[in-house]
């Protein structure tokens, strides 16, 4: 068994988690758990593949981080979807750790434990459960009930809209921030004749993605608190037809922009662009529909 340099073992040992779940970080970060690829090494007569997507050999970093499936479960927690530039679990893990504190490292390793179960049962039990219930088993958390700044050489961009009346409107805002939390960049705008809240949601991630991609910014994680429309995007596939056409431009917009992922928050977590959309949308004179970006 090889033991991994470069590892902060006392951080390992110090996570304030069960003790099956520190020694299973210690089992990956020491080159010992066994995936497909690591038991064919060891003369095991057993196909390399990913036993979830079928699609790519199993590594570590495969099956806990880099498979598709596995991607959807991380998207459905605070860390969110992105993965960084690695090449290696021990280089992904050692980013979270140098960019997280200690209760998203905790969440981090659970979420990791969680799906080594789930790909057990697919393996042993040939059962596959949905996506959500992998995260059944994480401890409860207010992980996601404020905002937290990207990692390393990423920039947030948190969307919002308000409804209001007399005459029917909304007000939308998006504010982009970076790696210190420091406001990148900020857009603003109102437009008519929406009254829908979830119309309304979908369309401010729309305004949000066409302003970025004016912008030619990249490493880009978008936060909302629409949880329809975060998964609406997340899928092939809507489930609210009247979204469809607003989701294929969001998708279209997306495949525009160089690496950018969506996270459901909290309404707490997206407060202060929240307040900006509120505040567009309540200037009963503003006839404007065009975004205002406000770069610093």
């Amino acid at each position: 068994m090889a033991i991994s340099a470069g590892v902060n073992w006392l951080r390992v040992w110090r996570l304030k988690l069960p003790a099956k779940i520190r020694n299973f970080i210690w089992r990956i970060l020491s080159n010992c758990l066994p995936t497909m690829t690591t038991l064919r090494r060891r003369r095991v007569d057993v196909l390399e593949w990913c036993p979830i997507c079928r699609q790519e050999p199993e590594i570590d970093l495969h099956a806990l981080v880099l498979c598709p499936t596995i991607r959807g479960v991380w998207s459905l927690t605070s860390l969110g979807s992105y993965m960084g530039s690695t090449n290696s679990f021990i280089d992904w893990w050692n980013n979270l750790v140098s960019s997280n504190d200690s209760t998203d490292i905790k969440i981090a390793a659970a979420v990791l434990w969680s799906i080594w179960l789930n790909r057990n049962d697919v393996v042993w039990n040939g059962k596959h459960k949905p996506q959500m219930r992998e995260l059944n088993s994480v401890p409860k958390h207010n992980y996601d009930t404020y905002w937290r700044k990207p990692p390393p050489h990423f920039l947030k961009c948190n969307v919002d809209a308000a409804i209001f009346n007399d005459p029917p409107r909304m007000g939308f805002g998006c504010l982009v921030r970076d790696e210190h939390g420091s406001v990148v960049a900020a857009s603003h705008g109102c437009i008519f004749g929406i009254s829908d809240p979830t119309l309304a949601k979908a369309l401010s991630i729309r305004e949000a993605l066409s302003w970025l991609k004016e912008l030619n910014l990249s490493n880009l994680i978008v936060e909302s608190d629409a949880l329809l429309v975060i998964q609406a995007l997340k899928n092939k596939a809507s489930d609210i037809s009247s979204l469809d056409l607003i989701v294929e431009d969001c998708k279209s917009l997306v495949s525009d922009l160089h690496s950018c992922s969506f996270v459901f928050v909290r309404r707490s977590a997206n407060q202060a662009v929240h307040l900006l959309a509120r505040a567009v949308g309540s200037m009963k004179n503003n006839a404007f529909s065009d975004k205002l970006a406000l770069l610093f």
